[in-house]
């Protein structure tokens, strides 16, 4: 019996506790005869408290093979509905129950060590909220006066996007229609079994983790910002919000299960004379591939007529949306908004466009090779975005719900003479059209009879170097499975769109008042003094016009020295370059206060999956160092050391924020 059963509710002195107790009996049973039986239904229902017990409780008409199971919300959610029901069938066949995952207990536990953020929900505090147009504001609103409204739509592309935000996205271009404002708000019910750290399991846990929080819809657009968890954590003190949506998911039964949802009503799961929370609460779920929507709505304020009329819009904006291919809209990453912008500057043409080269020995088959580039195409949102931009409303990245490799392939056989280089410098100067998905392409060059070259072109806006390889070990997998039949057997791959979401959780004012205390002071850019012959080498008048690269290797002696100095100080080999390169840039500049970007990887730890995660995290961020000499030099490694751990508790801020924080110019990079 699962641990959830076991609890029991307190109110002392205002406040609700809850608690185990050891035994909490068995499941009461009953048997119903074949008469009423939505009479009996509301009897069991009826049945239920939350102080003393039961919380679950069971009945069998025998006349007419139907088992009542009854169970309180809190203890039970719809995730754990499946959980209960495949063991009540393993039990019923005498089968040994599937392992148990982790204990509602010890998730509680867990939860209580977690820090929510609260910027997100701090910034909506100030927001307009625009009220639904009721016939009146008189009346109740209990549950006995709602009234429900079904709506349906044949939807079978719906299962392949994330359903949830799509429809999300449709009721607030209806609602917005309603209401005649372009922003609305919507309580959110979500699953709320969050990934907080990697040896949490709750894939069979029973209890109830549902999550509600509130989200500001705007009308042709479906940016989700946050995940959910962090807001049932923190005070509410936003206005009472009118409207819920609840996506359950898709309801299938089994192939051969003993058990399918019987047809009767199974009762009031909430007493007649409750007061409703919401005027209207909107709850859709797939069965198989048939959308159904239930509108429930306050039969004293509205009338059915307006009701149907936002069904109908909500289901034509729907259909909006399945056409347009577009699976969501997320925020921009740290380091996004930057890339986006330069590479948007017509002057800097192939900004931004990575060429990944390899030699093949042999020819891939042309049909398992663009089926492995789709299946990774599909299994990793990031590489299915593009990015729309205009002047009234902040860039967002676009995820569309498919997407293509573009592969060619050319035969250079015949044509030896053909440059390499050239053919580099020409892929470049393509480089991609941002609003179309995907940013990348690849190109395989026939040069032998069993030599080929891959090109993989991609936007640095959608990938960084540590997605790479995980890339290409997909690609491999797949290829394999598509051309030798070998099963590719991939764990599924780690949520990039949690993660972005989760961007938006983070804490903006402890961020900027980390940044305004680590840059105060500083209000010059170190400008390097660079020789009379720059100009030819990319700089005019101050402009950049050209980059360049060159490569620097230590010899072994130097590397070594500089590893014992690493070792000695009790720092690591990097703080030791950076601590070089700022006494460098200090020299060159003339300057003791210097200030350079570095690179970071954006991937902190405590990020389940974040390791396997495909798509762009890295960020650069200033390092502030103090070149004037007054430290001995193992004290000034261990200060850059202490500040690139400062730094990295704030690695997701965007770098454009920080330039705003401090008193560097926006005209001065």
């Amino acid at each position: 019996k699962p641990g959830a059963f076991r609890l029991r509710f307190q109110c002392v002195d205002g406040q609700w506790t809850q608690a185990y107790v050891e035994h909490a009996g068995p499941v009461p049973f009953d048997q119903l005869a074949a008469g009423d039986l939505a009479a009996a239904a509301n009897h069991v229902q009826s049945g239920l408290d939350i102080t003393a017990g039961p919380l679950v409780r069971a009945a069998y008409c025998g006349e007419r093979r139907r088992l009542l199971i009854v169970i309180h919300h809190l203890v039970v959610d719809a995730v754990s509905w499946r959980i209960l029901l495949d063991d009540l069938e393993a039990a019923y066949d005498g089968r040994p129950l599937a392992p148990t995952t982790t204990s509602l207990s010890a998730w509680s536990a867990r939860l209580g060590t977690y820090a929510p953020s609260r910027a997100y929900w701090t910034a909506l505090a100030g927001r307009e909220l625009p009220r639904l147009p009721v016939r009146t504001q008189a009346g109740t609103n209990t549950e006995a006066e709602a009234r429900t409204l079904r709506v349906t739509l044949d939807a079978p592309e719906l299962i392949k996007t994330r359903a949830g935000d799509t429809l999300l996205g449709a009721l607030g271009d209806a609602l917005a229609t309603w209401t005649s404002h372009d922003a609305v708000w919507v309580d959110v019910e979500g699953h709320g079994r969050e990934d907080l750290v990697d040896e949490l399991d709750l894939s069979r846990t029973v209890g109830w983790f549902t999550t509600v929080y509130p989200v500001v819809l705007t009308a042709g657009r479906s940016v989700m910002p946050v995940r959910g968890l962090d807001f049932g954590l923190v005070p509410d003190t936003l206005p009472p919000r009118e409207v819920s949506f609840n996506y359950l998911g898709r309801i299938e039964t089994a192939t051969g299960s003993r058990f399918a949802a019987a047809p009767e009503a199974a009762g009031f799961d909430r007493a007649p004379g409750n007061a409703r929370q919401y005027l209207l609460d909107v709850t859709a779920r797939m069965d198989g591939a048939v959308l159904s929507v239930d509108w429930t709505y306050a039969g004293t304020r509205f009338d059915e007529q307006a009701i149907a009329a936002v069904a109908a819009g909500f289901l034509e904006a729907l259909r909006r949306r399945l056409a347009s291919g577009v699976e969501q809209e997320l925020p921009l990453g740290p380091l996004q908004a930057g890339f986006l912008y330069h590479a948007l500057d017509d002057r800097q043409d192939g900004a931004y466009l990575q060429q990944f080269v390899v030699d093949l020995d042999g020819v891939p088959d042309p049909a398992a090779f663009q089926h492995a580039w789709d299946r990774v195409l599909a299994r990793h949102a990031a590489l299915r975005v593009s990015f729309r931009r205009d002047d009234a409303s902040m860039p967002v990245q676009v995820v569309a719900r498919h997407a293509a490799c573009p592969i060619t392939s050319l035969d250079w056989r015949t044509t030896p003479e053909r440059s390499w280089e050239a053919f580099l410098a020409e892929d470049r100067a393509r480089g991609f059209d941002l609003d179309r998905a995907p940013l990348m392409r690849v190109t395989l060059v026939r040069t032998g009879a069993r030599a080929c070259r891959l090109l993989w072109s991609h936007h640095h806006l959608i990938l960084d170097g540590w997605s790479l390889p995980i890339v290409l070990r997909e690609v491999l997998t797949y290829y394999r499975e598509a051309a030798e039949g070998i099963a590719a057997d991939l764990p599924p791959a780690p949520d990039y769109v949690s993660y972005v979401r989760r961007l938006n959780e983070q804490d903006r004012a402890e961020a900027e008042a980390y940044w305004r205390r680590a840059l105060a002071g500083f209000s010059q850019a170190n400008e390097l003094a660079l020789s009379a012959s720059a100009a030819a080498n990319g700089v005019a008048d101050g402009e950049v016009t050209g980059y360049g690269e060159a490569e620097l290797e230590c010899p072994e002696p130097l590397t070594a020295a500089l590893v014992a100095l690493a070792q000695r100080s009790r720092v690591t080999l990097n703080t030791v370059v950076q601590t070089a390169w700022a006494l460098a840039v200090g020299v060159y500049s003339g300057q003791r206060d210097v200030v350079f970007g570095v690179t970071v990887s954006g991937r902190p730890a405590e990020i389940p999956g974040i390791e396997q995660m495909v798509g762009l995290f890295i960020n650069t961020l200033p390092l502030r160092v103090d070149t004037s000499g007054t430290r001995p030099l193992a004290e000034l490694l261990q200060v850059v050391q202490a500040n690139q751990a400062g730094m990295s508790r704030h690695e997701l801020t965007p770098l454009v924020d920080v330039h705003g924080w401090s008193a560097v110019p926006r005209s001065q990079p």
